[in-house]
C-alpha cells in the first residue's frame, strides 16, 4: 500500500506561542486534529480509515489504521500523546491522534519548519501577575513546500497586522539584529583551544547546558528540540545546533 498524503495548506495550519520574554515570543507551527480527519476523508475514504485509543503505562496512545484493498487488511500506526492543562485525557487523545497522523505523513513537512523568532517590536508584550504575555494572533500568510520540506514561509500578526516572519529584526537573521549574548566563561575555557568537528553530537556537559539554557527561557525542551531538530533529547544536539540554542538563549 503505498499512499500519499497533500501537504498541508497555509489556512491548515495554526500558530501557537511557545514561549514570551521581554525580548519577544518564539512561535510553534501546528495542526488541528480535524485537518487530520479532512485529509484521511480526502484521500482515501471516510469509510476506508478508522482511529482507536488504548492506554497503556498511563499514557493514552492513538493508532490509525488505514483499509489496504490489495491485502485486505487494515494497516495501523500507532503513536503517544501528551495531556494538555485545559484537559488532559481529552488533549491527549488528540495529541495523540495527529501524532498518529504525522506517522503516516500528514503534516510532517511541520517538522521542518525553522525557528521562529519574533521580535517585541513586531508584537504586544505585556505583563500579567509577574509574567510575560503576549495575546496578538498569528497566522500562516503563505508557505511554500517542496518534497515534505518547507521553503518558504511567511507569518502575519493580524492583531497588529504586519508581517513578523520573516524580518530584518529577527534573531535568526544577519549577526548584528541578534541580542547581546552573555558568554558562558566555563564553556568558552574548556573548548577555546580545541578544534570542534560541528557535526559531533555534544558531551555530557554540552548537553546539561543547553538543557538550562532553554529552561531558564521558559520554553519547553522537548516540544523546541522536536518541531526545531527533529530530536527528543539535549544529548543528541550537534555541537553546531548547542551552539545555536547557546548564542540564543544563554543571556536568559
Amino acid at each position: 500500500m503505498d499512499i500519499k498524503f497533500r501537504d498541508l495548506r497555509a489556512d491548515e495550519i495554526d500558530v501557537r506561542i511557545q514561549s514570551v520574554t521581554d525580548r519577544g515570543v518564539i512561535l510553534l507551527l501546528y495542526k488541528d486534529a480535524r485537518v487530520d480527519q479532512n485529509i484521511l476523508d480526502e484521500t482515501v475514504g471516510n469509510t476506508n480509515w478508522q482511529r482507536d485509543h488504548k492506554e497503556l503505562k498511563n499514557n493514552i496512545y492513538c493508532g490509525i489504521s488505514i483499509w489496504d484493498k490489495e491485502t485486505q487488511h487494515w494497516v495501523t500506526k500507532w503513536d503517544c500523546g501528551k495531556e494538555t492543562f485545559s484537559d488532559s485525557e481529552k488533549g491527549e487523545s488528540s495529541d495523540s491522534f495527529k501524532r498518529a497522523g504525522f506517522n503516516w505523513g500528514i503534516g510532517r513537512e511541520l517538522y521542518t519548519a525553522p525557528f521562529l523568532w519574533i521580535p517585541s517590536n513586531k508584537c504586544n508584550i505585556t505583563e500579567e501577575k509577574g509574567k510575560k504575555v503576549c495575546k496578538d494572533k498569528f497566522v500562516v500568510e503563505s508557505i511554500t513546500i517542496e518534497n515534505k520540506q518547507i521553503k518558504n514561509l511567511v507569518i502575519k500578526n493580524t492583531t497588529l497586522k504586519i508581517i513578523v516572519y520573516p524580518n530584518n529584526n529577527s534573531i535568526t537573521n544577519s549577526k548584528e539584529n541578534k541580542p547581546n549574548i552573555n558568554v558562558d566563561e566555563k564553556l568558552d575555557e574548556i573548548f577555546s583551544n580545541v578544534e570542534i568537528n560541528t557535526n559531533q553530537n555534544v558531551d555530557a556537559t554540552q548537553s546539561k547546558q543547553a538543557y538550562v539554557y532553554l529552561s531558564k527561557a521558559g520554553i519547553n525542551v522537548v516540544d523546541y528540540l522536536k518541531s526545531t531538530y527533529g530530536i527528543n533529547n539535549t544529548n543528541k544536539l550537534t555541537i553546531a545546533q548547542f551552539e545555536e540554542i547557546k548564542e540564543r538563549f544563554s543571556n536568559q
